[in-house]
């Protein structure tokens, strides 16, 4: 029973230490120049992003804002106590 233990530990130490080796630590770079990024790709970015903006696919749609009509709201308040709100005059204070 110690034989299969020692084996068993033994290919597990082998089997691991290919992963311990490919493993590496990982570095952010960005890419931006205006997010701390390399200046050199400034111009190569901002070449990149003109080309997007010419682009023309046909359609009339896009280029404003949208245009959003809401119906108008009528609240009944019942009338009850106060009587008609529409009436009051806020300076009487009633």
């Amino acid at each position: 029973m110690k034989i299969y233990k020692s084996a068993a530990l033994a290919m597990c130490a082998v089997l691991s230490l290919p992963v311990a080796a490919a493993a590496q630590g990982l570095e952010y770079r960005p890419l931006n120049p205006g997010l701390g990024g390399n200046p050199d790709l400034f111009g190569p970015l901002n070449e990149l992003a003109n080309i997007q903006n010419e682009f023309d696919d046909g359609s009339d749609g896009g280029g404003g804002f949208p245009v959003i009509e809401f119906p108008d709201i009528d609240i009944d308040l019942g009338g009850g106590i106060g009587g008609d709100l529409d009436d009051a005059d806020p300076a009487d204070g009633s």
